[in-house]
């Protein structure tokens, strides 16, 4: 009888990355919603405000406060595009991370429904059973 076991593969710095990319702008993503559910424009974000206080819900503004996430939300951020930077073409995943901090202020009209079906659809995504 040849019962042959395989041992998992070891992760790489290469497989590593996108893993660290997506944990990283998913946190900060969720951060940063968390803080337009507080101070966004219900009709630039196609969204409506204010659920989650009126829900009596954990955020993590409810937490830490509204200063202390955006500087999370921030270092997320930076540590994400780090993450994917060793990567071949990630120009555009720089990019995506970068411009979903600070839109509280500055693009209120981005739509959450385009950054939700990219990632869920992007190949960079990590499933989170894999090890």
């Amino acid at each position: 009888m040849n019962s042959a076991v395989r041992r998992p593969e070891r992760p790489t710095r290469t497989s590593l990355g996108p893993r660290a990319y997506g944990e990283k702008l998913g946190l900060a993503f969720q951060i940063e919603d968390d803080i337009l559910d507080i101070e966004g424009d219900a009709e630039k974000l196609g969204k409506s405000i204010g659920k989650d206080a009126a829900s009596e819900k954990s955020t993590f503004p409810s937490l830490l406060g509204l200063e202390e996430c955006r500087g999370l939300a921030a270092k997320l951020t930076e540590e994400a595009v780090d993450a994917v930077k060793p990567l071949d073409g990630h120009a555009f995943l720089v990019e995506l991370a970068r411009s979903l901090t600070g839109r509280t202020r500055k693009t209120q009209d981005v739509k959450f429904a385009y950054f939700r079906e990219y990632l869920k659809r992007s190949e960079f995504m990590v499933n989170k059973t894999v090890t």
